[in-house]
């Protein structure tokens, strides 16, 4: 411990490199310290820091310790520091308690004060006082345990530095011998490796750089090298060692340049492995290997697309999927019922093309636009179009998109994400917003909603699927209207009084708005391709006389387009039961978890959030709190709940949900960040948010309560069935 003085007034706190030999107890200094003096005390590199303990640092803004604290730290740590909390029941090994306080990063010495009592102030937070009162961690109406906080260094904030996650054992598998890392990308998605280790002695061991660098589950575009992935395995497992986590740790690392040589590595923190139950990627019945398709090809990442296709796709939109798959550079495959798309051929299609400029791109839009009208025009009518009409129509869509629009959508978002990272970026790259303007696709929505015009949205649907019946169908919007205007283009409407632009972007934005416009405005035009088609199929089915006529979504399309084009049909009772079969196969998938990326046969599974059984920590989307009881989305496309006062929890939330979800008291999802739809939408209600909240979806049902926390990111199961 260290008292010093300013003015005569006592300033105590415990240096990180000294803490484990003051044989401080995780009710004076918090678990978290506790572990931190520990890899200190091992050598290991952690940010050098201190630790204000329990009962100290509550005191005034303007008392003078605040000031002494803050030379302090600017003289020995630097001019920007991380300050984390650290309780008592933070980091155990029967309960982590991961990220349910908060943390402040990029503080100013000068603003120390303002970020330890923020920090201190997270334990009395809604959020986290509901979540002690459920674990008996505090009486109802008591008070929350007294936080310690770490001041740091931070780490990281050279440019190139990279950031991530380690498990030295896998979440749910304590005896497995693989090793887990994860990185932060720049464009928010996560990249992976994995590597195995080995028993030697007592003492676990990494397996040598080599055999890292030739993995078949080292992501290509992780930002370690193979000797820098080595050494944090190194790390990891010391780290797992040091902190006596006989079932794995997980622990925080970040990553710095190093001048030409390896990347110098940090470990922030370390705790054990909270082992809860781990939902299992279980195989299809009629399919015992559904990802042994990809055995063998290491290259190649599978994404599934929860954000437009949260459900298990239909029969019919699965050969939707299957007649336009070979048209673009990005393949696409129906695996156990969900979509996903082949990332891996995205930088070769970057590198085919220099970057548009902004009104460059806007033109090839209303280009591209004018060539997807032309192929819509004779299928959008009065009357329902031939099957073989409109799926030529909408192939010429698919075409017409990906023969240039694609690729210059592909080098904008490059262009936009090389400024973000700091590259030499074109004069017209921009920030990287995803735009706040009208054209976007959820404040279209909103602005029919709000002005009610129907016709505007009536080809979407709530999910992307050709059996979910559109707005323009649907009985249950008191919306005017029956038919979607026929020019595709964002808010060429004037009821109401109010008119939004005439074009698909705002004149005068930068490349990265128009690129995040376009992106939004095509989905217009897709559904009024995919309204034709399901019309089409409508119009078979109560031609044959098929009972109920969504029957025909659930038969195989190569067979329902084989009977049209031979002008026989589906006899109704085979449909049917045919139809009950795939309704109970889709049931099925949507109790499975789809796993959120695969390569070379095997699942790169989600590690966020092991054991969490009564709180999920999210990005905040929108700020406030509520309560409620649960509303969980289990398929958009049939949307019968009423949402008003329950908290929506889902997957995934396309733009069209907006008009599902009025009057509801928050919104949660598992997928998603802070500039997808699901944070629009919730923007565009007013509904406090959390999105990325890895589990929740299967973990909260129909009978849960919880609060949501938005501003903390947040969801607490107050009670449960």
């Amino acid at each position: 411990m260290s008292e010093l003085y300013h003015c005569g007034v006592a300033v105590e706190l415990f240096w990180l490199r000294e803490l484990a030999a003051a044989g401080r107890t995780s009710a004076e200094v918090g678990g978290k310290a506790r572990h931190v003096g520990l890899l200190c005390a091992a050598g290991l590199p952690v940010p050098e820091g201190f630790v204000l303990p329990t009962g100290t640092g509550s005191w005034p803004p303007g008392d003078d310790r605040w000031a002494e604290l803050g030379g302090i730290a600017a003289s020995r740590l630097g001019s920007v520091l991380a300050v984390r909390s650290s309780s008592e029941i933070e980091d155990r090994a029967d309960g982590a308690a991961p990220g349910l306080f908060s943390s402040r990063l990029n503080i100013r010495p000068a603003d120390l004060a303002r970020a330890v009592t923020d920090v201190r102030g997270s334990a009395g937070s809604a959020a986290v006082v509901a979540y002690l009162e459920r674990r008996g961690l505090v009486r109802p109406g008591g008070s929350p345990p007294d936080l310690a906080v770490i001041v740091q260094r931070q780490v990281g904030r050279t440019p190139g530095s990279a950031r991530g996650v380690l498990y030295t054992r896998p979440p749910g598998h304590p005896d497995a011998d693989e090793i887990w890392i994860e990185a932060a990308r720049p464009d928010g998605l996560v990249a992976t490796a994995r590597a195995l280790r080995t028993e030697t002695t007592g003492r676990a061991t990494s397996r040598p750089a080599d055999s890292i660098a030739t993995a078949p589950w080292a992501d290509p575009d992780f930002p370690l090298s193979s000797r820098e992935l080595a050494a944090l395995v190194d790390l990891g497992l010391a780290a797992e060692l040091v902190i006596a986590a006989g079932s794995g740790a997980d622990v925080e690392w970040v990553a710095e340049p190093n001048r030409g040589e390896d990347a110098r590595l940090w470990l922030v923190q370390a705790r054990p492995i909270r082992h809860g139950p781990v939902a299992q990627v279980a195989a299809a019945p009629a399919e015992s290997d559904p990802l042994g398709f990809s055995r063998g090809d290491v290259e190649t990442l599978w994404r599934w697309d929860a954000a437009h296709n949260p459900d298990p796709l239909t029969p019919a939109q699965i050969g939707l999927v299957e007649w336009v798959a070979d048209i673009g550079p990005a393949p696409m495959r129906v695996v156990d019922g969900y979509l996903y798309v082949a990332t891996r051929t995205a930088p070769a299609l970057r590198a085919a093309q220099a970057p548009p400029r902004a009104d460059e791109l806007e033109a090839l839009f209303d280009e591209v636009r004018g060539a997807i009208e032309r192929a819509l025009a004779p299928v959008e009518g009065a009357r329902p179009p031939s099957l073989a009409a409109a799926l030529a129509a909408y192939r010429a869509v698919y075409e017409a998109y990906m023969a240039k629009l694609a690729p210059a959508l592909a080098a904008a978002r490059a262009a936009v994400r090389a400024h973000r990272e700091g590259a030499a970026p074109r004069e017209s790259a921009g920030a990287p917003a995803r735009g706040d303007g009208a054209e976007l696709l959820e404040s279209a929505v909103a602005r029919a909603v709000r002005i009610g015009d129907r016709d505007a949205i009536a080809a979407l649907s709530p999910v992307w699927d050709v059996a979910a019946p559109t707005f323009g169908e649907r009985g249950d919007a008191s919306l005017p209207g029956q038919e979607c205007g026929e020019n595709g283009k964002i808010g060429e409407t004037t009821r109401g009084g109010e008119r939004a632009h005439g074009k698909s972007v705002a004149p005068g934005r930068d490349l990265s708005h128009v690129a995040a416009a376009i992106g939004e405005a095509d989905d217009l035009l897709f559904a009024r391709a995919q309204r034709a088609v399901r019309r089409a199929l409508i119009g078979l089915a109560e031609a044959w006389g098929l009972s109920p006529p969504d029957n025909i979504f659930y038969l195989p399309l190569s067979l329902v387009r084989a009977r049209a084009e031979r002008g026989e049909q589906v006899p109704p009772d085979v449909a049917r039961e045919m139809a009950r079969s795939a309704r109970a196969a889709r049931d099925a998938q949507r109790g499975r978890r789809a796993p959120p990326a695969f390569r070379d046969g095997r699942p790169i599974a989600d590690m966020s959030a092991p054991g969490r059984l009564d709180f999920w920590r999210g990005q905040s989307a929108r700020s406030g709190t509520a309560r409620g009881r649960v509303l969980p989305f289990e398929d958009l496309g049939h949307l019968a709940d009423d949402p008003r006062g329950r908290v929506v929890v889902a997957q995934a939330v396309t733009p069209a949900a907006l008009l599902a979800l009025s009057g509801a008291a928050a919104l949660v999802c598992e997928q998603g960040g802070v500039l997808d739809h699901a944070a629009a939408l919730a923007r565009e209600l007013g509904l406090p948010c959390v999105v990325g909240c890895a589990g929740v979806w299967r973990a909260l049902g129909a009978d849960d309560h919880v609060l949501v926390d938005g501003d903390a990111g947040l969801v607490v199961r107050i009670t449960a069935p």
